[in-house]
């Protein structure tokens, strides 16, 4: 994956509570690693921006983002990228739809 204006030096894929890999960026903002991992829900986390994820064994999924613009430019491509992009877009559609009733 790749992160454009890094927060932070590393990103963590995260289930529950317990976090399952932290990679460090490189000076690119970029980032790689194989995970051996159940299929399921994950988080991507990286400094205060949470992403949620939808990982199956055999994907090979590719994240780019600006964290300027986290939810707004956050993309999945790649063999099981689908799920995450659904989940992507339905974070930004549940963000869109809260009204100010005031």
């Amino acid at each position: 994956g790749q992160i454009e204006n890094p927060t932070d030096k590393t990103v963590s894929i995260i289930q529950g509570r317990e976090k399952i890999k932290e990679m460090t960026l490189d000076q690119d903002g970029k980032f790689i690693d194989t995970l051996k991992i159940e299929n399921g829900y994950y988080n991507l986390d990286h400094g205060q921006e949470i992403a949620y994820l939808y990982l199956e064994q055999g994907d090979n999924i590719k994240v780019t983002l600006n964290t300027k613009e986290f939810d707004e430019t956050i993309t999945f491509t790649g063999v099981g990228s689908e799920n995450n992009t659904y989940l992507a877009k339905r974070v930004l559609f549940v963000e869109n739809s809260y009204f100010d009733f005031a």
